[in-house]
């Protein structure tokens, strides 16, 4: 039998100053035993609150049209039943179900969302596509002489996920101790995570149009590797005999200081290998490994920029973190979970941060020293002067504490932090179809950073919002003007999504538009742009609007009229 406990919390430093969000801190719950009796255990402890995460994922993928989502939501459920060939994997989803009295079906499509989403959109364009907008900073502890691996990670259950975060320590006989970071929902220690063998792993999905039936689900794959691996050779090995679902990165530091960054998308593979050391700092986000694999060409279209600026924004991070030496844990996750400041204010200038409004785990992983750090609290994950640490993992006697700073030095201002939390809250609300709120969150955005280099992000956004839901033409001729005050206003790839929208309403209300094809720097919205130009003007508002996706925690618009 499985034994279950819960660590209770040590705190070290006095917390007055820190809101009431802030002072929970994730429980750490321990299971010992066989790894099937620990999922129905883990099962049982999160009975009351899978409901919660399961309709929260369902809403992600949500369309306007209730009828096609029953149709979409039971056609993933017939292929992840009929088509998984994967017994223990099943197992193990069974062993939960039964635990939190939920149809198997249930458990391994919240299991399985953003793999088949992924893969699905390709033939249904109307089903949003839901990203692990995700980033790992691999860096050396100059003190321990030991890799430390930093993960953010981005994905839309802001409420949900932070809500019921948790770290999990999983003792099997005969096995490796595993630590993991996830909440309530997600039994497989799997995406945030690192073994007592000196193995960390963060996954990343990387979006593709890959779908391979034959393939293993990435949680399982990953919770087999975490398992059976130990250093770079062994992973080599054991990844190059798995094939994937859909398209994955799986990044891993290995105690001696070797890193993996290795691709599996379906049966392909792509693997870089690096080794970590003083002033040797890498990073890595969704883009592809392999150089000649362009992302701009797949689905969502704006993917590929969102990742280049994360990257630019990453690099000067990694400048400033080379001159700090010596590093450590501490001083790693203070700087990847606070945002770049932008010196110069411009379209051009502005990027996004690595860790953004949309982040809702920041962690380090420092497994030969048996050590995570986590940021506490409501998403976003920015820092805000608290840190979590458990440590001595790996022993008996294992400790969990609060880094408490009161000095607001290197602190982002919380008025940008709130401006980033009411995006993120207006995108939640929009996939529960709660249009109101959506709006009423998406205004207090712009509110909040109406003063910032940030002000034109959620006001984009708010007007989208508008275009949607707006069907009087006084209210529209409004709209547009307010499009054509901010075009230029915002970086390339927004820019050209504003564009469209301008030129949607010029031809709803004068037949023509201002905006050619030419003004498009990207190639997918300007086939957009050409294809639009052909739709009967009645009737340009009903095909657009129903088929208009706004995807804030990636920065984009997601069209379901077209392939």
């Amino acid at each position: 039998m499985a034994a279950i406990s819960l660590l209770d919390t040590e705190i070290e430093d006095k917390i007055d100053s820190m809101n009431s969000s802030s002072k929970e801190i994730p429980p750490l719950i321990t299971l010992i035993g066989d790894p099937e009796e620990t999922f129905y255990q883990l099962g049982l402890k999160d009975r009351e609150d899978f409901l919660s995460l399961f309709n929260h994922i369902t809403q992600i993928i949500s369309t306007p049209w209730k009828s096609v989502d029953r149709v979409v939501q039971e056609l993933i459920k017939q292929i992840i039943t009929r088509g998984l060939n994967c017994d223990s994997f099943l197992r193990f989803a069974s062993a939960y179900a039964e635990g939190v009295e939920r149809e198997l079906e249930d458990v391994v499509y919240a299991l399985l969302v953003p793999e088949m989403t992924a893969a699905l959109s390709k033939w249904l364009p109307a089903i949003p596509t839901t990203i692990f907008g995700c980033s790992s900073y691999f860096a050396w502890n100059t003190k321990s002489q030991s890799p430390m691996h930093a993960r953010i990670l981005d994905f839309p259950l802001a409420t949900s996920y932070d809500r019921y975060e948790r770290a999990l320590l999983h003792r099997f006989p005969g096995k490796p101790d595993i630590f993991s970071f996830g909440c309530v929902g997600m039994p497989y220690p799997a995406l945030t995570a690192m073994t007592s063998a000196g193995v960390t792993l963060a996954c990343h999905q990387k979006y593709t149009d890959v779908m391979n039936s034959k393939g293993t689900p990435i949680f399982h794959l990953l919770f087999k590797l975490l398992q059976q691996v130990s250093d770079r050779k062994s992973a080599l090995e054991f990844l190059d005999g798995q094939n994937s679902i859909t398209s994955w990165g799986i990044y891993l530091t290995f105690k001696d200081g070797d890193t993996l960054a290795y691709d599996l998308w379906g049966e392909e593979r792509f693997a870089v290998k690096e080794r970590v050391g003083p002033k040797k700092i890498f990073y890595y986000n969704n883009l592809p490994l392999n150089k000649n694999i362009k992302q701009s060409i797949f689905r969502p279209f704006g993917f590929e920029s969102y990742c280049q600026m994360r990257h630019q924004s990453a690099n000067k991070k990694i400048t400033e973190l080379k001159r700090k030496e010596p590093l450590n844990d501490l001083k790693l996750i203070k700087s990847i979970a606070t945002p770049v400041t932008l010196a110069k204010e411009g379209p051009e200038q502005w990027r996004v941060d690595p860790v953004h409004h949309n982040s809702i785990a920041v962690a380090t992983l420092n497994a030969k020293e048996g050590k995570a750090l986590y940021i506490p609290g409501d998403a976003p994950k920015i820092y805000q002067g608290t840190v979590v640490e458990y440590s001595h993992l790996w022993e008996q006697n294992f400790k969990q504490r609060l880094h408490h700073k009161k000095s607001q030095e290197h602190i982002l201002s919380s008025t940008v932090r709130d401006g980033m939390r009411q995006m993120i809250l207006a995108q939640v609300y929009y996939d529960q179809k709660n249009y109101h709120l959506a709006y009423h969150h998406i205004q207090l955005s712009c509110d909040y950073l109406a003063s910032t280099i940030h002000r034109n992000i959620p006001r984009i956004y708010f007007l989208i919002f508008q275009f949607i839901h707006e069907s009087h033409t006084k209210g529209q001729y409004i709209l547009l003007q307010s499009f054509k005050e901010l075009r230029g206003e915002l970086p390339p790839y927004l820019n050209d999504q504003c564009q469209l929208f301008v030129a949607r309403l010029e031809l709803m209300l004068y037949g023509r538009c201002t905006i050619c094809v030419d003004d498009f720097i990207t190639p997918a919205l300007r086939n957009i742009f050409i294809y639009e130009q052909e739709i009967p003007q009645p009737l340009i508002h009903v095909v657009v609007k129903n088929a208009t996706f706004p995807r804030l925690e990636i920065l984009d618009v997601i069209y379901g009229h077209l392939k």
